[in-house]
């Protein structure tokens, strides 16, 4: 697959991702903390109890799911895209990803302010040459750091039920919220690397809606 080929399916892969996969589960984030928010004003926690634990129930099938998919790992056999299978391809053919094609995408006179800019953030190297291999080796060991607790709860409790609960350990509201902002945080370096841009998520706002269900 010659250069111009694998920019455009790294872009396709990565808008797939944007779309598909994180902007669900940033904007089910941001409605299940405004629902948290809306029951802990609860006077009375005890009349709203079903209903707040199907709500926890639910959202922590989903983002677990979420984050899975999000990090689901090269060399399976069914084609598939996710954040690690895209950084496993760019690690690949990281003699590409160079900062003098990365320069490329600005105005002449905008690249030495802001090209070198983004392009440092993306390297997390200044003056960089290139986007080197083991930097994205890094990058994927910390997601799946990250998500490895998010894992084993879908894999023993969401998908499946564990007989010894105790193997499991307990995956936090933390983990969850940890494992989204590595998540986020990565893939903004690589739209930026790809793109040039990070599509932002608009805000999910509900508070007027709770206020119907819990005035």
């Amino acid at each position: 697959m010659g250069e111009p080929s694998l920019f455009r399916k790294w872009k396709q892969w990565i808008d797939r991702i944007y779309c598909d996969q994180l902007v669900p589960l940033l904007r089910n984030r941001q409605v299940f903390h405004q629902l948290q928010e809306a029951f802990r004003r609860q006077k009375d926690r005890r009349r709203s109890a079903e209903f707040a634990a199907w709500m926890v129930q639910c959202y922590v099938a989903f983002a677990s799911t979420a984050i899975r998919r999000m990090v689901e790992e090269p060399g399976r056999r069914w084609d598939s895209v996710s954040l690690l299978i895209l950084l496993e391809d760019l690690k690949t053919h990281d003699d590409l990803l160079t900062r003098e094609r990365f320069r490329l995408r600005y105005p002449r006179n905008l690249r030495e302010r802001f090209a070198d800019r983004d392009f440092d953030t993306i390297t997390r190297r200044k003056r960089a040459l290139r986007l080197t291999a083991s930097g994205i080796q890094k990058d994927m060991a910390r997601l799946r750091r990250a998500a490895q607790p998010v894992k084993r709860l879908v894999n023993k409790v969401v998908a499946h039920t564990e007989l010894d609960r105790r193997r499991i350990g307990k995956a936090t509201y933390e983990a969850l919220d940890q494992a989204v902002d590595v998540i986020e945080a990565t893939f903004r370096r690589y739209s930026l690397l790809l793109k040039g841009t990070y599509e932002q998520t608009f805000e999910v706002d509900i508070r007027e809606d709770i206020e119907k269900i819990w005035p």
